[in-house]
């Protein structure tokens, strides 16, 4: 795991020399989220008199990837955060030295932030920006199945650094820990995904012709859409998502003498958890770009497919309407994205005065259709697996999206849609409220405005 490496002490670092990182009320399995604090103290001990420069008290966070499938290839890591403390001289030994046989302690105190340093992304595409500077969760290394193969983590840690200076050496020598800390930020629902023409990743509308059998006459016109359910919540406390539903609009056109619509029924519906990763720097959303396939842009996704738990099976209740023009495109709600079926975007054409086959076998009947809509409610599967708020960073994302699949009698048509998903955390808000030390997110960015520093 990528994060081991922070855990090392190096080479000509002193051995006598111990530091320890005691986090208050933390346990392995503990979650952070936006503002929560991180509050504890730098144990310092050594065997021998030990001179030293200084200490350093980092809250980082990390993301790391490597080649998708090249399991023996090194990780790239990309550090997204590195808030460091300013300790006061008050906390260091007399003249920097421990003391052989000696503890001193160092207080530190960090807070969980809603957004990143300006200087964490540098893409400059304002939604992407936007996104990429909202901290991502922790990724890879939960008790649960997060839906990763291995390749990407996201990590956060407190990293402790005691520097001893070079002492003739090239190097400066020093002696590090760090604890691991698992953050689900709060990360808000974001508006519907506008799919283009060329997106295939979705598929939002279907339109099948109904046969008695394979080889039959036409009977009608079936005609299925969906859009963006309403986002799931996580929960913290439990780590599980509220529930949310399935709404499917359904139009059928008959064609024949035999006018009821067909029997249909939801055949399945599987969550499909999509994890985007590249080992550099990604300048677009990858749930939402159409125009450069992933093998040329880098980005790997990792694709894992669960069966969504359906809350009850859902009757399809027909409703006998009239339309002066049933095939015209269905009327689309201001807040949806466009809807295409992959395998129709580039072969449809705009109506014209010529008649269609269709229409002539329609021309007796062009007043009748019937609706339904089937709303199906669901949870998540979450007995075994962890699924984690979509997001996106520079180098990973985190997307979700849900198939389904419709049957007309028992062995008949079959429809597919494919539609975006989102799942959401919405935080906690903190019991107290200490008072936080001056933060420095790194040597190029400006000091935080914040309270005033520790005092005894």
């Amino acid at each position: 795991m990528p994060s081991k490496i922070l855990n090392y002490i190096p080479s000509r670092a002193n051995p006598s020399c111990q530091v320890e990182i005691d986090i208050h009320g933390h346990y392995e399995s503990k979650v952070y989220t936006t503002g929560s604090t991180v509050q504890g103290f730098i144990r310092l001990t050594s065997r021998n008199k030990t001179p030293f420069q200084s200490i350093q008290v980092n809250f980082r966070g990390t993301a790391s990837t490597r080649q998708a499938f090249q399991y023996g290839t090194p990780f790239t890591t990309h550090a997204f955060m590195n808030i460091s403390i300013s300790i006061l001289e008050d906390f260091f030994p007399t003249g920097h030295v421990l003391e052989a046989g000696e503890s001193h302690s160092i207080p530190f105190i960090f807070e969980i932030p809603s957004d990143l340093s300006s200087n964490a992304c540098s893409h400059q595409n304002t939604a992407v920006r936007e996104r990429h500077l909202l901290p991502p969760p922790s990724l890879g290394s939960w008790m649960k199945s997060d839906l990763t193969d291995g390749s990407t983590y996201v990590d956060y840690g407190i990293r402790a650094r005691l520097v001893l200076g070079n002492d003739g050496f090239a190097e400066e020598r020093f002696v590090d820990q760090n604890i691991s800390l698992k953050v689900i930020p709060m990360l808000p629902e974001q508006p519907p995904i506008s799919i283009s023409t060329f997106n295939s990743q979705y598929c939002l509308f279907q339109t099948k012709t109904i046969r008695r059998n394979l080889v039959g006459a036409k009977e009608g016109i079936l005609r299925v859409s969906t859009r963006q359910p309403r986002q799931m919540t996580l929960n913290l406390d439990h780590l599980q998502a509220s529930e949310s539903q399935l709404a499917i609009d359904l139009e059928y056109i008959p064609l024949s003498t035999r006018r009821t619509p067909p029997d249909i029924r939801i055949k399945s519906a599987v969550i499909e958890t999509v994890t985007s990763f590249s080992v550099g720097r990604v300048g677009y959303l990858p749930d939402q770009d159409d125009t450069m396939p992933s093998s040329i842009s880098g980005v790997a996704p990792w694709v894992a497919s669960h069966p969504l738990v359906l809350q009850g099976a859902r009757e399809v209740n027909w409703e006998k309407v009239a339309d002066t023009n049933p095939f015209a495109e269905p009327e689309r709600r201001a807040s949806e994205p466009i809807q295409v079926a992959p395998d129709t975007a580039r072969t449809q054409t705009p109506p014209s005065t010529t008649r269609s086959s269709i229409d002539k076998d329609y021309s007796q009947s062009e007043t009748l259709i019937y609706r339904a809509t089937i709303t199906q409610p669901f949870v998540l599967p979450t007995e075994k697996l962890l699924f984690l708020p979509t997001f996106h960073s520079c180098m990973v994302s985190r997307t979700y999206r849900i198939r389904i699949t419709l049957a007309t009698r028992a062995h008949g048509t079959t429809v597919s849609l494919v539609v975006p998903f989102q799942i959401t955390s919405e935080g906690r808000t903190t019991a107290y409220d200490p008072i936080l030390p001056v933060y420095q997110y790194d040597s190029d960015s400006v000091t935080r405005e914040s309270p005033p520093p520790y005092s005894r």
